[in-house]
């Protein structure tokens, strides 16, 4: 089915970026404690 291949990637992909997301608040909330004590 067409369909639910289309979903399942696109399911991947959001979770990919989510995850790249997340990543990156992560490192910019340590770089922010560390380097000005914003986070």
């Amino acid at each position: 089915n067409e369909e639910s291949d289309n979903t399942k990637e696109r399911t991947a992909f959001w979770m990919e970026q989510r995850r790249e997301r997340l990543k990156e608040m992560k490192a910019a909330k340590e770089t922010g404690r560390t380097a000005k004590g914003i986070f």
